[in-house]
């Protein structure tokens, strides 16, 4: 066989297989089956850290459940998201991400870090949370809960618009598909949860909304 045959033999086959191969795409934001785009979350507290990437946890199950002080679902799971972490603290990582919006004071992330505070002390929580928006806006996770499961090659194995439960997460991670609810058609706040959340630890907030009120009516009796 000459050489010049057998360098032609060498590249049709190597075409064959890169044609062959199918590929994945990674998409601007998470989508189940493909890679998780890369990511950098800050402002992380409990964790080795002050901030986290995907490469970091890059061969372990990888769990962020976004959540925001309005949200009664969230918050009620907590204690729930902090048992599964510890049934199965050898092969996954939750990360907390708190969304926070500077302009309204009971979501600022002051507010925020002051309820989780509570919440980690009252329920002996040990979640590492991150206070950081910034993937919220990127993705538009508008609604919440929003709770993004990722294996350990870093690919989306589950996007789920509820809380996690254990017989769903041990599904996940043995590699059956699992379908998951979303609930990205409607926002989870509403007057109830923000009632609720009050009542879980933001009672400090109220002296603050009623200062405001108080303000209000000394000026419309002014006009």
């Amino acid at each position: 066989m000459s050489a010049k045959f057998f360098c032609f033999l060498t590249a049709l086959c190597t075409t064959v297989l890169c044609v062959g191969q199918p590929s994945i795409s990674v998409s601007d934001h998470p989508e189940v089956g493909k890679p998780m785009p890369d990511f950098q979350l800050t402002d992380v507290a409990y964790y080795t850290s002050n901030s986290i990437t995907l490469k970091d946890l890059k061969g372990k199950w990888l769990i962020l459940d976004f959540w925001f002080t309005g949200c009664h679902a969230c918050i009620k799971s907590f204690p729930e998201v902090n048992q599964l972490q510890k049934d199965f603290k050898d092969s996954v990582q939750f990360v907390l991400v708190g969304v926070t919006d500077s302009v309204n004071g009971w979501n600022s992330p002051k507010a925020t870090k002051a309820l989780y505070e509570k919440l980690r002390v009252k329920q002996n929580l040990e979640l590492a949370s991150a206070y950081d928006s910034s993937l919220a806006n990127k993705w538009h996770i508008n609604a919440m809960p929003h709770i993004i499961i990722i294996n350990p090659e870093g690919v989306v194995a589950g996007i789920s618009g509820v809380p996690l439960t254990k017989k769903d997460l041990t599904r996940t991670l043995a590699g059956e598909m699992v379908k998951f609810t979303s609930n990205q058609s409607s926002t989870e706040f509403n007057l109830q949860s923000f009632a609720q959340s009050l009542i879980e630890g933001q009672q400090e907030y109220i002296s603050g909304i009623t200062r405001r009120t108080t303000e209000l009516l000394r000026v419309l009796r002014i006009s």
